[in-house]
């Protein structure tokens, strides 16, 4: 026997209500400062990985370049041989700082394999340089910029274009222009800024919230969306657990392999999300998603003590105007029954 497993949809997904912006697979525009958002091959007004990449060198050599290699048994022989055809120079403006930055990583434990020349060289006003880094715990993008200037005052905005695609702007200074593509996370630490796919590789190399600094349960109570939509049996698509509990365990499935876990506090019904996550997004700021994979809400969020305080807005995968609501949301005993 064939058993057919149906699945619910907003009931305006049906009758074609029509209205402005569209957010798809649990992810909107991030109006925190994103020191930590995503790697992409994406672009930064250019496209960041190439086939061929020029190569910044780690490691002193009887050359007028530098270039690395990890020959430690079991690990990979570093950058690929047509990558070593064009080397960092002494002459290159970033060269001290890429080697100031590996020696920092290598006494934390990192084999930086090598470093490539990277095409976001100039994405920001007055930056003086970048490179790509492959390293045993993944690559990213370092951007740099001449001390004592700093990325302190950025804030990236992302917004999920369709699937797995993605779209970024840059507010503060030093001004950039926008990159799209693949999602990315983003870290900073005063004249760096990094990029990469990983998400606790971005975590472990810049200011980011630590998920112990966080983690517990809050109280969110009812949210007072504006405008009021009369959105009738759909409102369940624009409402979370009243009292959540915020984890230090980062996801392994679905869309809650992009950051930590979020559940109901024991006690607590589960709303009609499929999946519950959250993403640090600077050293006080956070973002939540709850995503039925098409519609749902997400906050973005700055930890004063211990509330948290923000906003919510609504995403729907069919054109329809979005809410928004003030969050307030107040830690609590995670075994209080209220």
């Amino acid at each position: 026997m064939i058993h057919l497993k149906t699945c619910k949809v907003p009931v305006s997904r049906l009758t074609g209500e029509v209205e402005a912006n569209t957010r798809m697979d649990g992810y909107g525009v991030n109006q925190d400062l994103v020191t930590l958002a995503v790697l992409s091959s994406a672009h930064w007004g250019v496209s960041m990985l190439r086939p061929i990449l020029f190569v910044w060198v780690l490691i002193l050599v009887p050359k007028t370049c530098l270039w690395a290699q990890d020959t430690s048994p079991g690990n990979a022989q570093g950058c690929d041989p047509r990558e070593l055809t064009v080397l960092l120079r002494p002459t290159d403006p970033a060269y001290a700082e890429s080697i100031e930055l590996t020696r920092e990583l290598e006494n934390r434990g990192y084999i930086v394999r090598c470093v490539l020349r990277s095409k976001s060289e100039r994405d920001f006003e007055g930056q003086l340089g970048a490179a790509l880094y492959r390293t045993n715990r993944g690559d990213f993008e370092a951007l740099f910029l001449t001390k004592p200037r700093t990325f302190d005052s950025v804030r990236v905005t992302e917004r999920a274009v369709k699937g797995e695609f993605y779209r970024y702007s840059f507010e503060g200074s030093p001004h950039a222009g926008g990159m799209e593509g693949r999602r990315t996370f983003f870290a900073r630490r005063a004249n760096r800024f990094f990029m990469t796919f990983d998400l606790r590789l971005a975590a472990d190399l810049g200011e980011v919230l630590k998920p112990e600094a966080i983690s517990g349960c809050y109280e969110l109570g009812a949210l007072n969306w504006r405008p009021d939509l009369r959105l009738g049996e759909d409102a369940e698509f624009t409402t979370p657990p009243r009292r959540i509990e915020i984890l230090a365990e980062h996801g392994t499935k679905g869309f809650e392999q992009n950051g930590y876990l979020v559940r109901p506090a024991p006690g607590v019904p589960r709303s009609i999300h499929r999946g519950s996550y959250w993403v640090p997004k600077g050293p006080n700021a956070v973002e939540v998603v709850w995503t039925t994979g098409f519609s749902g809400l997400s906050m973005h969020l700055n930890l004063e003590g211990e509330t948290l305080r923000g906003k919510a807005t609504t995403f729907w995968d069919f054109p329809r105007r979005t809410q928004t609501a003030e969050v307030v949301a107040h830690k609590v005993d995670c075994g209080k029954d209220q």
